[in-house]
């Protein structure tokens, strides 16, 4: 399975959490709300093909950052 996780480390990332939840009900994905320890994390579900994740990760950024095809993703085990 792949996620696509926002962890909340700073205050400017913090501003983005509800945009965040509001992409991902715009895409038709749930958040799940978890931690790294002391961080909080907004987690996307997104499937099990790692093509299909960078897809999504892709349309995330492009609606809350404007990121085009150019963004470089990493894909954590």
């Amino acid at each position: 399975m792949f996620f696509l996780d926002y962890e909340l480390t700073t205050v400017e990332k913090r501003r983005h959490a509800d945009a965040f939840r509001k992409t991902a009900a715009d895409l038709k994905f749930s958040v799940i709300d978890t931690t790294y320890g002391q961080f909080p994390v907004l987690r996307v579900n997104v499937g099990n093909s790692e093509a299909h994740a960078a897809d999504i990760g892709l349309a995330f950024t492009q609606k809350l950052f404007g990121n085009d095809q150019k963004t470089v993703f990493e894909f954590l085990p």
